[in-house]
């Protein structure tokens, strides 16, 4: 199956991002935001392994502490959907004979092959169960990494699944889907629904211990720019408001948002307000508990179809961002405690347009030890 696959797998949009865009793009963006010159400062990226389609439709797998990558697989088009790491294997949404199917790359046999038919993929908080979004309102639940016998899923009357598909603190996000749009969190098995409120989705984190989680969204209630987003905790249903920084608003796109690995911190990215739509943007750091915002100045973002994404690395102190608008170079890595930014890419020998063709860009994961044991990927430090 995997060599059948292999030539004929082409990837397809899968989830649709929601936008919605809360401060507007511009052409002098590049002006009104700093970009920062001389040095950039210094800080090491912890041993994390990350994993990412190039634009050959290659799947890859790249050191960001030693910059070692190499290729695990090519596809047949360029992909365009996010990677989930589950059990020892990496999902996406794919197609298969001009059907969506759920399509993984399993790290113990380099083997691809279709999993089962769905739009979208998510894993459940902790990675334990795989859940493959077969329609608005039906999931396929795969337990244990997707090893488990499978078993079926429908969501209550009047929900679906959101456009981007989350899981959070035991439960799964869905949707009414309606003008006035309701985020509610269901524990599949129970019988009610906990409205979190009413807007759109951007992302959600779960507490290690998979008792408690955040999630982050809109509020369809703002009606002038900026709007804040809200930081809602699943435990005790307390609502922080984050407010952009003065004269940004915040880019509504779906997966423009990531949690810290502890959940103390929210990166999300804004631009300056009453600009053009298609100019750069930039990250800012906002404090789960207080609010508090700080705006990473050097780290400058292009726009584009599926631009911006965000990519957590262990501990909680260092992530990455991209894409950059700096040509020469896919990403920016950023220190967390500093707010600082420097350039990031896997191939320092490369030149335009080599390095953004075969580079980290979204749709990455990172890949945890549980994914990656008990058969232990090693990188050799000269690959390019």
């Amino acid at each position: 199956m995997a060599a059948a696959v292999l030539g004929a797998a082409l990837l397809a949009a899968g989830a649709l991002f929601g936008y919605r865009a809360a401060g507007h793009h511009g052409r002098e963006t590049a002006r009104s935001i700093s970009h920062g010159r001389g040095q950039a400062p210094r800080f090491s990226l912890p041993a994390a392994l990350v994993a990412w389609f190039d634009g050959d439709g290659t799947l890859r797998i790249g050191n960001v502490a030693t910059l070692a990558q190499r290729p695990l697989a090519q596809l047949a088009q360029e992909p365009c959907c996010t990677l989930i790491a589950a059990g020892h294997g990496i999902y996406w949404a794919g197609q298969h004979r001009g059907r969506g199917y759920i399509q993984e790359y399993s790290l113990a046999t380099h083997a691809i092959r279709n999993v089962a038919p769905g739009w979208a993929v998510f894993a459940s908080a902790g990675g334990r169960n795989l859940y493959i979004a077969q329609s608005d309102t039906r999931l396929l639940v795969l337990p244990d990494g997707g090893s488990g016998p499978p078993r079926r899923l429908v969501t209550p009357p009047g929900w679906r699944v959101v456009p981007l598909p989350y899981a959070v603190a035991g439960g799964i996000i869905v949707s009414t889907g309606t003008r006035q749009s309701a985020i509610g969190l269901w524990r599949p098995g129970a019988h009610k629904i906990w409205v979190v409120g009413h807007g759109y989705m951007m992302t959600t984190w779960t507490k290690p211990s998979g008792r408690a989680g955040l999630i982050a969204w809109w509020s369809d209630a703002c009606h002038k720019l900026p709007c804040p987003m809200q930081i809602t905790n699943t435990t005790t249903h307390r609502t922080v408001t984050v407010r952009p920084p003065p004269g940004f608003g915040f880019i509504g796109q779906g997966g423009d948002a990531a949690f810290s690995a502890d959940g103390r911190t929210l990166a999300v990215f804004v631009n300056p307000l009453h600009q053009h739509p298609y100019a750069g943007f930039v990250p800012i750091l906002a404090d789960t508990a207080t609010g508090g915002v700080r705006l990473v100045g050097r780290a400058l973002m292009t726009s584009g179809e599926l631009a911006g994404w965000l990519l957590w690395l262990p501990g909680s102190g260092r992530l990455l961002a991209g894409p950059a608008a700096n040509t020469r170079f896919p990403a920016y890595a950023i220190d967390a405690s500093t707010a600082a930014a420097r350039p990031f890419t896997f191939f320092v020998t490369y030149h335009y347009p080599e390095s953004p063709v075969y580079d980290i860009t979204n749709g990455n994961v990172l890949l945890g030890r549980a994914v990656v044991t008990p058969r232990r990927l090693t990188l050799p430090r000269a690959v390019r």
